[in-house]
């Protein structure tokens, strides 16, 4: 039994409903109505997907519980290529397979696991770090979130520019046929394709049949926030899995699987490789789901896709493609096949003929046709047309399909934050403070891949923040939100900060704001921390600090902190006081570095500590906020409001100017555990 008719066994069980929605630690699964996405999460193959339909297309009935990529619940022959310098390497863990074997591996960061409603895996192929998000998008022909949304985020993380490209297999299977033709505008595709940017349709379907149709499949390659491709190849799985990269384009062979006997239809999109440099990234979006056809069975089956809503621009609205199949379902040959479009009210034909010559159609056979029709307004409405085919000896068929003219998306934003920041121990307070951009579409379509941006320059950002927030795609109506950590930076005032937010098909908006950041005095006060941990009993030992804040270019300091002698005492002499954080300097990686720091003076007999240092070698500071020392005291006796009090402050710039500061001692009590208050 050939490898790929053993997972087979696996893509009919999942038919039939046998396996689970989920298989312990071998696979992460994600689920609509419509259909689900499959991660492989085994050692092999990690990261690998496929795709199946849960309830499928909603207005039919036949298509639900069906593969749409190969491989049900053991994901393998579907896999993904980023070439890195010329390299190959193959996304996820490593296969002993066919599909991708002869790619190099690199090492899975973070395995596949459900990031809100995406499927998210991680690797890191020689400093090039890819994460692949899988999730749900609409598709371009139904409007429904029945399509797979498959977004690479490819990132430089090493120290030099780097030439990277991607290239995605799809091993696609509709229902149990492993080898359905593709359709792609006027062509149905038998043999090896390939199409080129400049020449790219915006999308492809594959079906069985319209008369009897299982699944029918779609991928997009222009719309939405898809990346368009530099090339697909449409082609047999064998030659895709042999090959990780190149393609081997022979267009009279048909999709009969390389050195096999089987039909065996996939396609592979490529985007050629383009310089990275060091921390930048690019993003690449794929869809592939669901298509939708308004089908009118007959002997003449007729079959109409198009777009199912356009947006009107600036510009007014772009011509959309409309493709009809025709499909002669009866028993002999249908002659002087003629297929016609009616542009209906508000629509009309871009060029070429309304009426399409199909010759004659043997039976089962499928013919197609393609026009471009443009709206004659922008005004949003809800239009249709009709797509009619007959033949000289069967019966005549139509079908009326709409098509909704919608606005473009627009973002709003709006801000809430403080308005103004408190004052606690001469700090500002709160910091970090946060600040929240609510982002909403207002306008008639999705709005896709939308990221905010904060800015301002008199603001910082808190430890571990970005300045730039992914918030998703927004369709109509709907909102989202996120938030920044910030700092003051050393400015007062209202100060302005702002938060730009724009999408992959929407200009950026900027919304604007303000908050008070008070003035902070510059201050040498004392406290004892031991107060906020209860009161001070005699006999106890506490520490005092002596803090200096909001100096500005600070560069010396010279103080005497007086004490009453009869209630405290000096711990340790000066061998007790410590040297504070003021005159201690170190940067990261390096070691630390004592600042000049003149021996404290202790006078126990007069209750006065002289204190003095500065910041040389490192000349001033421009806002200096720290401890000038840190000493220990025992309580000698019962007191009330006793005073440790500043005397003598001088402070002085780097040219030996004095910096006016204010001076603030401190008050406290002294308890006698032993005696009562009274």
């Amino acid at each position: 039994m050939r490898p790929k008719l053993i997972c087979l066994t696996l893509v009919l069980c999942f038919c039939l409903g046998a396996m689970p929605a989920s298989a312990g630690n071998n696979i992460v699964t994600l689920s609509n109505k419509y259909i689900a996405i499959v991660v492989n999460a085994r050692e092999q193959n990690t990261g690998r997907f496929s795709v199946n339909t849960t309830g499928g297309d909603p207005y039919r009935l036949g298509d639900e519980n069906k593969p749409l990529i190969y491989g049900g619940h053991n994901p393998w022959t579907s896999y993904t290529t980023v070439q890195v310098d010329r390299t190959n390497f193959v996304f996820g863990g490593p296969t002993e397979t066919r599909a991708g074997r002869s790619g190099r591996y690199g090492r899975v960061v973070n395995p596949p696991a459900v990031v809100g409603n995406e499927i998210h895996t991680v690797c890191d192929l020689d400093g090039i770090q890819v994460q692949q998000v899988l999730g749900f998008t609409k598709s371009p022909t139904t409007g429904l979130a029945d399509t797979a949304r498959i977004e690479y985020t490819i990132k430089n993380t090493s120290e030099r520019s780097r030439q990277v490209g991607l290239r995605i297999v799809l091993d696609t299977m509709l229902g149990a046929n492993d080898g359905a033709p593709f359709r792609v505008e006027e062509e149905e595709v038998l043999t090896d394709r390939l199409y080129r940017a400049a020449q790219m349709p915006a999308f492809w379907q594959a079906f069985d049949s319209l008369g009897d149709p299982q699944v029918m499949a779609q991928g997009t390659l222009k719309g939405g926030d898809v990346t368009i491709p530099d090339l697909a190849f449409f082609t047999n799985w064998g030659s895709l899995a042999d090959s990780p990269w190149d393609f081997d384009v022979q267009p009279a062979r048909d999709f009969t699987r390389k050195g096999e006997f089987e039909l065996d239809s996939a396609l592979a999109l490529r985007w050629e490789p383009a310089f990275l440099a060091p921390g930048e990234e690019r993003v690449y979006v794929a869809y592939y789901g669901l298509g939708g056809i308004t089908i009118a069975p007959g002997e003449l089956s007729l079959g109409v896709t198009s777009p199912a809503s356009v947006i009107a621009g600036k510009k007014g609205v772009e011509p959309f493609p409309v493709i009809a199949y025709v499909e002669n379902t009866g028993t002999g040959e249908a002659r002087d096949v003629v297929a016609s479009i009616e542009p209906g009210e508000g629509l009309r034909l871009v060029s070429g003929e309304m009426e399409k010559e199909l010759g004659h159609l043997s039976s089962k056979v499928t013919a197609q046709a393609k026009w471009l029709l443009v709206p004659t307004s922008d005004t949003p409405a809800e239009l249709t047309f009709t797509v009619r085919v007959r033949s000289s000896n069967s019966e005549p068929n139509f079908v009326v399909r709409k098509l909704a003219i919608v606005a473009p998306p627009k973002l709003e934003t709006s801000l809430e934050g403080p308005l103004g920041l408190g004052v606690k121990f001469e700090r500002w307070d709160p910091v970090p403070f946060r600040i929240t951009a609510r982002v909403s579409n207002t306008g008639g379509a999705d709005a896709y891949r939308v990221r905010a941006e904060f800015s301002s320059p008199v603001l910082g950002l808190a430890g571990g923040e970005g300045w730039g927030k992914y918030v998703g795609n927004l369709g109509p109506g709907e909102e989202s939100q996120v938030s920044w950590s910030l700092r003051p930076i050393g400015f007062t005032g209202h100060l302005p900060y702002s938060v730009k937010t724009e999408a992959f098909n929407v200009d950026g908006v900027v919304a604007n704001n303000f908050i008070l950041v008070p003035l902070l005095k510059p201050r040498v006060w004392v406290q004892t921390p031991t107060l906020a941990e209860g009161s001070i009993n005699t006999g106890d030992f506490f520490t005092v600090d002596v803090i200096a804040t909001n100096i500005p270019d600070f560069f010396s300091i010279s103080l005497d902190l007086v004490y009453d002698t009869d209630v405290l005492q000096i711990v340790g002499g000066p061998l007790g006081i410590d040297r504070g954080t003021l005159f201690v300097h170190k940067e990261e990686g390096e070691r630390t570095q004592y600042l000049e720091w003149a021996p404290p003076l202790v006078d126990q007999a007069a209750g006065v500590v002289t204190l003095a240092g500065n910041r040389h070698p490192q000349g001033p500071q421009q806002r200096a906020s720290g401890t000038v020392a840190t000493m220990r005291f025992l309580a000698k006796r019962k007191a009330t409001n006793t005073p440790i009090s500043i005397d003598n402050l001088i402070v002085q710039d780097v040219d030996g100017n004095p910096v006016k500061v204010e001076a603030a001692g401190t008050l406290f009590d002294i308890k006698d555990p032993l005696q009562s208050d009274n």
